[in-house]
């Protein structure tokens, strides 16, 4: 599967957006949004993925509450959340995002969630 950096259409922020929306109510998590995954522990290639080291789940949610800290950022996560969630554009297939999920039950991401960005008239 080739892992082309994709741009994120209007509905696609949306459905981001919403799913935030309703994660951030409970207390026991954290939403992330766009946020590497330190995956410098296992090949990627093996499951097809160009990326070398870092997966970026369009949302992902960690157990506790994160707290902010003005005086000190990463640029990646190496501690792996519990549910990581990919938006499916009309314009991607099933197949890469398969492809993701299995890389992040290797990372022991314990869930993972597939939606679509598409209205149903």
């Amino acid at each position: 599967m080739d892992e082309v950096p994709k741009m994120a259409s209007v509905n696609h922020s949306y459905v981001q957006t919403r799913i935030v929306l309703s994660l951030a109510s409970h207390k026991k998590f954290t939403p992330f949004v766009e946020l590497s995954l330190d995956a410098s522990q296992i090949d990627l290639s093996q499951f097809g993925l160009k990326a070398k080291d870092e997966l970026v789940p369009d949302v992902c949610l960690y157990e506790g509450i994160h707290k902010f800290n003005p005086f000190g950022d990463t640029s990646k996560r190496s501690d792996m959340p519990v549910l990581a969630i990919e938006v499916l554009s009309p314009s991607q297939g099933t197949d890469d995002i398969l492809a993701k999920f299995k890389a992040y039950f290797a990372l022991d991401i314990k869930s993972c969630l597939i939606t679509r960005c598409q209205v149903f008239l």
